[in-house]
């Protein structure tokens, strides 16, 4: 069974009208004229090995024909049956699939589902995006392989509903209520009379309650409440069901109820228990999407969704390296991440371009001693007219630091400097250095000595304007975010990383294109 691609390559009469016509949009022309050499035979043999060989069946759509849409499905942000439908009826979707002479579609809905499902499957999606990193270096006639990398992450809003306490676990319950109902062949409420909790029997939770929601006393009871009967539903379905949670779809349903009231309830110091008063670490917030968290677009602004990371030469405009993390990750393992796909790719990191956020990232100090330079600005130090930390001295060899009047005391990094109370109230500087009756401290950042170095280095004029270079990064997320959008398409980490994967080949289809 041949699952090779092999569209036409000289241009007929009817394509070269095509391209008159939509002249404007680079990329038609582009994908049209160097389509085999992005799926050349190396790479159309890695993903026809997603499908089984067989003699006989419907014949399988091209695998490479189906990533081409996917691309081209990104570009105009289509649904599965839009792209679908633009692969029978658009011209300039079956130029580029080389379809012009068929009357029937390529494929259908359920035929690109499945594709891409078994290019993430595979690991396919990574490799199509590099695919494009190769393409685009080759035509821009760049074969050096130590790049100057930009870094820099967006917001990624989930798909998934977020909720409150009260109903994720309404909502838990309600999903497997409905597994339960299926299992022992009645219907929903049945399924919830018998498991001991009527409360999930309404469509909302809270209308099914009827309390005063500022009342706390209500509250608290209503939660006993709830809280019973969801203990009472768990032990029925241990009684009654006790393989069937072993097994999917009722495994993963289990894990979630038993993950929300973790993670939400807290025994109460005086008996029974209470909504959880601080929020655990990697809090779930979504039952449909399990990797939504909420995160900080800045100091003040929350998100609740995924954060997309894109790292881009700047030297080319070419992105070579992409991540999805969860909203309230931290950078490090994105970095990391980013910088094992680029060394994969054979290239290698010659000086790094990131924002603050990246600066608690413990790869990224490995990389300022050991691998590549970096240039970020530091965090700002306000003074609010005292003296600021850029006016004590620190000697690194000693570990000691001294204050402006010349008093000296030792420090540790990650910790609290703090200067004899006796000592301040007496000194002659005290005015313009505290007000506090302990006496002045410092706090002394973990990362302080490469901290200071970047302050002292970005004061000077070169630097300055290899901070300036940052702002290709901008571009990139930007022209990113045109086609992908603030919203997540899909849910889970992995199949939003896919989605990410080809807007980035996008950005590079387009670099190759210009």
């Amino acid at each position: 069974m041949d699952l090779f691609w092999k569209p036409a390559q000289e241009l007929s009469l009817e394509e070269q009208r095509i391209l008159k016509s939509c002249k404007k949009s680079k990329l038609f022309t582009f994908l049209r004229n160097h389509r085999l050499e992005l799926f050349d035979d190396a790479f159309q043999k890695e993903l026809s090995a997603v499908y089984p060989q067989r003699d006989s069946g419907k014949p399988v759509v091209p695998p490479a024909l189906l990533a081409t849409a996917l691309l081209l499905q990104a570009w105009f942000g289509f649904s599965d049956q839009d792209a679908a439908e633009s692969a029978q009826w658009d011209s300039r979707w079956k130029m580029i699939l080389g379809t012009l002479e068929e009357s029937e579609a390529p494929f259908c809905q359920a035929t690109l589902c499945n594709f891409r499902q078994r290019l993430i499957e595979n690991q396919l999606d990574r490799r199509l995006f590099e695919k494009t990193v190769q393409l685009a270096r080759s035509k821009k006639g760049f074969s050096h392989t130590a790049l100057r990398v930009a870094f820099d992450s967006s917001p990624l809003y989930g798909a998934g509903r977020v909720e409150d306490t009260w109903n994720l676990i309404a909502h838990a319950v309600r999903n497997l209520l409905l597994s339960v109902a299926v299992f022992l062949g009645i219907d929903y409420n049945q399924a919830a009379d018998r498991a001991g909790i009527p409360l999930a029997k309404g469509r909302s939770l809270k209308a099914h309650l009827n309390i005063d929601w500022n009342n706390p006393q209500q509250k608290q009871q209503a939660l006993q409440q709830l809280l019973k009967q969801v203990e009472e539903c768990r032990d029925f379905i241990q009684a009654e069901l006790s393989e069937e949670i072993q097994t999917p779809p009722m495994k993963e349903q289990w894990e979630t109820l038993n993950q929300i009231l973790a993670q939400d309830i807290e025994p109460e110091p005086t008996g029974g228990k209470r909504l959880r008063r601080k929020s655990i670490p990697d809090r779930r917030i979504s039952i449909e999407d399990k990797d939504m968290r909420h995160g900080h677009k800045t100091k003040l602004k929350l998100f609740a969704g995924f954060k997309n990371h894109l790292a881009q030469d700047i030297e080319t405009g070419i992105v070579v390296a992409v991540d999805v993390t969860k909203g309230n990750q931290t950078d490090d393992k994105a970095l990391l991440v980013m910088e094992q796909e680029i060394a994969r790719q054979r290239l290698a990191v010659a000086e790094g371009y990131t924002d603050r956020a990246y600066l608690e990232t413990e790869d990224l100090y490995q990389a300022e001693e050991l691998k590549f330079p970096i240039h970020c600005k530091a965090y700002s130090i306000k003074s609010r007219g005292k003296y600021t930390k850029e006016d004590f001295k620190f000697d690194w060899k000693q570990k000691k630091i001294k204050c402006p009047a010349g008093q000296e005391v030792s420090f540790q990094e990650g910790e609290v400097a703090k200067f004899p109370r006796e000592t301040c109230q007496i000194c002659p500087k005290r005015e313009s250095c505290t007000s506090s009756k302990q006496g002045r401290s410092v706090s002394i950042h973990i990362r302080e000595n490469f901290l200071q170095k970047l302050r002292t280095r970005q004061q000077e004029p070169e630097e300055k304007a290899n901070l300036q270079m940052r702002t290709y990064i901008e571009h990139g997320l930007g022209k990113v975010v045109m086609w992908q959008g603030h919203k997540a398409r899909y849910r889970g980490i992995r199949k939003n990383r896919f989605d990410l994967y080809r807007h980035a080949s996008l950005v590079n289809l387009h670099v190759a294109a210009a």
